[in-house]
């Protein structure tokens, strides 16, 4: 529950950057935060459904779909990952799922300037949904994900994350805001460059990047964007005017 706490604990109070696996987990605890499991029955009872419907070719069977919960049944349909009476046989003559489907992530960026100029930043995540065990992305990765330097501006990013490790993209839009253009600027050219080095696998039929990536920039002068691969997209200001929502500018636009 606390992953931004104790990254800050591993700057200020190691010689380290990055700590992982179980001796992260012995940091934290020697510091005194409380283990929880923060899976919720909801979300297991998700992944189950979806492991049981990966294969024919292994020994997990999928229930009769009109026995599900109601929040597993809407989540598949509302997804596509399943219509309505596919998958419900509980024999082995049952067809592959979708292989189409919505991934949640649950990632957060947050970033500040204070009185004196100083600029801070933290991007928290549960990782994207259905994933290999043993995946990391880029929130955890500095000049992928996220990336601050005091003296020019900050950028953070959700999303896909793997384009982000591929194309360093945070530390590259903030030496782009160094060389003098806007963090808006900055961050439309870091999705052009995502966009035209996008595998074809990952494309849509009109070639385009068939995933989410945002970016939100900030400069030494207060100056702030959030830019998106699709839109529409909001993402959330607070200044002396108060709190608002604010529209990113998009690459590409999906007409609904």
């Amino acid at each position: 529950r606390y992953p931004a706490a104790i990254a800050k604990l591993v700057m200020e109070q190691t010689d380290h950057q990055l700590l992982v696996g179980e001796g992260a987990v012995q940091f934290a605890r020697t510091h005194g935060f409380p283990e929880e499991n923060l899976l919720t029955e909801k979300a297991r009872k998700i992944w189950l459904y979806w492991k049981q419907t990966r294969s024919t070719d292994d020994d997990w069977l999928p229930p009769l779909f009109e026995t599900l919960d109601d929040d597993v049944r809407e989540f598949f349909e509302k997804t596509g990952h399943v219509a309505k009476g596919e998958l419900k046989s509980q024999t082995n003559d049952v067809s592959p799922a979708k292989r189409k489907i919505e991934r949640p992530t649950g990632t957060i960026h947050s970033a500040c300037i204070n009185s004196q100029g100083d600029i801070s930043a933290t991007t928290t995540t549960s990782g994207l949904a259905f994933k290999i065990p043993g995946r990391v992305a880029d929130s955890a990765i500095v000049g992928a994900g996220l990336y601050v330097d005091n003296n020019i501006g900050s950028c953070g990013s959700t999303g896909r994350g793997e384009v982000n490790l591929l194309n360093c993209s945070s530390v590259v839009a903030v030496e782009l805001m160094a060389g003098g253009i806007s963090p808006e600027e900055a961050g439309m050219e870091i999705l052009q460059r995502i966009a035209k080095r996008t595998e074809d696998r990952y494309r849509d039929t009109e070639g385009r990047p068939d995933f989410q990536i945002n970016f939100y920039l900030l400069d030494k002068q207060g100056n702030h964007a959030g830019v998106s691969m699709w839109g529409p997209k909001q993402f959330a200001i607070t200044d002396k005017n108060g709190t608002r929502l604010e529209e990113a500018k998009c690459l590409y636009e999906r007409v609904t």
